[in-house]
């Protein structure tokens, strides 16, 4: 979210996330404002305060990111009639119980006829939603890692490809965020020895 606000500079930005966040990262942008509020939590009381920070703000255009923001921002869209664009970072649905998988596709559903457009970080994620919840929405892909073509000649890209069995349509190999690396080092270090 950092790097989308600070490359596009013609545009007032309002964040709404908890500071402990990304707030040394935005708090100097000249062209962004800041508004605290934890969004991963389910209390009412959220819409009342993005409510007020619409009122103060006065978005032409919500981007949401992630589950969280895009329980309440799209909420807060449908309530406001503001268009909103709804970025996925992982389709997370398999870590949810089974009796709760339904549910979330059955939210995702309505939510998704809320949302003016989507935004997902591979193809795969991609054709995923499109598989489970629905294929006629409009959206793009914009990669959310590292392009492989940067780090690997071609031909190595090609056979390292070939035998993860990663599709060629695919440009990104692989998405290590630092959370992810914080949270499940011994997994990220058994990914990059299967890949070399």
């Amino acid at each position: 979210m950092a790097n989308l606000i600070n490359a596009l500079p013609q545009f007032q930005h309002g964040a709404v996330f908890p500071f402990v966040s990304l707030h040394h990262q935005l708090k100097q942008v000249a062209h962004c404002r800041c508004f605290d509020l934890n969004l991963h939590s389910l209390h009412p009381k959220n819409i009342k305060q993005l409510q007020k920070i619409q009122a103060d703000f006065k978005p032409d255009l919500i981007h949401s990111h992630g589950k969280a923001a895009g329980l309440w921002g799209r909420l807060l869209a449908r309530l406001m009639d503001i268009p909103i664009i709804h970025q996925f970072h992982g389709m997370h649905w398999r870590h949810y119980p089974f009796f709760l998988q339904g549910s979330y596709f059955a939210y995702e559903r309505v939510f998704a006829r809320w949302t003016n457009g989507f935004v997902f970080v591979s193809y795969g994620e991609q054709d995923e939603y499109d598989q489970w919840i629905d294929e006629n929405v409009s959206s793009v892909v914009i990669h959310n890692g590292i392009n492989s073509g940067e780090l690997l000649q071609e031909a190595q890209k090609k056979l390292l490809m070939q035998r993860l069995q990663i599709p060629e349509r695919v440009p990104v190999l692989a998405s290590i965020p630092e959370q992810c690396i914080k949270r499940a080092w011994t997994a990220c270090y058994r990914f990059i020895t299967i890949c070399y």
